[in-house]
């Protein structure tokens, strides 16, 4: 029969036992949550891209198909056509004008109760209660006991003192006596003290000029289209390509004179640079892929094209042309924005916060994988990064 020693020894052993298999059990439990943790755990980064434009200009030469072989530089083939017109048209010109001085006019009346005709100069001043002068503008004879109606008047100075309410006038140059008997009314108040002018700016004319010349330029294209040379070839004219040279400008009034209209004669030529289409596009497209910077392509649209006429020889037969290619760019995989290993372990703010700093990218859209992650894993294979379409 055992004894009570034995007893208590085998039940502190089983304790011991029990306790080492709940460890067990509880280890084997951390493990396997982490083992699933890290098997299951994904976080996936969507990125908005922002389009960043990319401009680049080259100068191309325009020469002849057997000069271009020597040529350096980018060139194409190509030569010039040209065509004179003119044009005479009449001009309004826009705006109020400008505000001057000027003597005020109206008419009045002139009374004579004298037994006498009384006649009056041109000139006659008449003085208004106020001590504002006028003057008749033409001699006149007021009939003894009458009155002579609406004789023009003016101001003897230009501005506005003299735009007054119609009232009595006093003839200062008649002998004291009589300017009680001879005197003027007017029933209207007097206008025009200040007054609005036009007058024909150099600006005004270059304006004129310059809307001549942008309507003929269709006609100018039209008619170098038409050039044996161009018809001959099947070439084409781009507008882009057109300069017109003012030959002379010429205005009726002048430039200075006070006038609402004006007639305008423009003579001009024009030359139009004819050019391979599709060598120039060629060269513009390297220029472009030139200067796209490293971990990045060639996104979005086509490239657009736009030039314009540097210089011209028109002895030569030759022209330089400024040609901007402007497209957008994109990061390649290779780029920054795609390196996974600064996004271990970081919750959405954090990610988010990264990304801010690049320009490249707009918004930046995290979710993580299972529901209870709240950090993107350490292993950078479980983090996936897309770019939103």
């Amino acid at each position: 029969m055992p004894t009570k020693r034995s007893t208590f020894s085998s039940i502190k052993t089983a304790s011991s036992y029990k306790r080492l298999v709940i460890g067990f059990v509880i280890g084997v439990g951390l493990m396997l949550a982490l083992i699933i943790y890290f098997s299951f755990s994904r976080t996936t980064i969507t990125l908005t891209l922002a389009p960043q434009p990319l401009e680049t200009t080259v100068s191309v030469a325009v020469v002849s198909s057997d000069t271009l072989p020597t040529l350096s530089s980018p060139g194409v083939s190509g030569y010039l056509v040209s065509t004179e017109l003119s044009d005479t048209s009449d001009v309004v010109i826009e705006g109020d004008g400008e505000e001057i001085p000027a003597p005020a006019e109206g008419t009045v009346t002139i009374y004579n109760n004298w037994s006498q005709v009384q006649p009056l100069a041109a000139t006659t001043r008449l003085l208004s209660p106020d001590g504002v002068l006028f003057r008749i503008k033409d001699r006149v004879d007021v009939p003894a006991g009458g009155k002579l109606e609406n004789v023009p008047v003016y101001a003897d100075e230009a501005g506005p003192q003299g735009d007054i309410a119609p009232t009595t006038f006093t003839i200062p140059g008649l002998w004291e006596g009589l300017q009680d008997q001879i005197y003027a009314e007017s029933d209207t108040a007097m206008t025009g003290g200040l007054r609005k002018v036009t007058t024909l700016t150099q600006q005004a004319v270059a304006n004129a000029r310059d809307d001549v010349i942008t309507d003929l330029t269709e006609e100018a294209i039209a008619a170098m289209r038409g050039d044996e040379t161009v018809v001959e070839r099947g070439d084409t004219i781009d507008p882009e390509a057109v300069v017109p040279v003012i030959l002379s400008t010429t205005s009726d009034p002048a430039v200075g004179e006070e006038t609402g209209t004006f007639t305008l004669t423009v003579e001009v030529r024009f030359y139009a640079v004819i050019y391979d289409h599709e060598a120039l596009a060629r060269q513009a497209q390297t220029a472009l892929d030139s200067t796209i910077p490293v971990d990045y392509e060639l996104s979005g649209e086509t490239p657009t094209m736009s030039l314009s006429v540097a210089s011209y020889d028109a002895e030569e037969d030759t022209a330089r042309l400024e040609v901007t290619t402007t497209g957008t760019i994109a990061p390649r995989l290779t780029h920054q924005i795609f390196n996974r290993e600064p996004l271990t372990n970081k919750d959405a703010q954090q990610i988010r916060t990264y990304y801010s700093n690049f320009d490249e990218v707009s918004e930046a859209a995290v979710h993580f994988a299972p529901f209870w992650v709240t950090k993107s894993p350490s292993l950078v294979d479980h983090i996936e990064i897309k770019v939103a379409q």
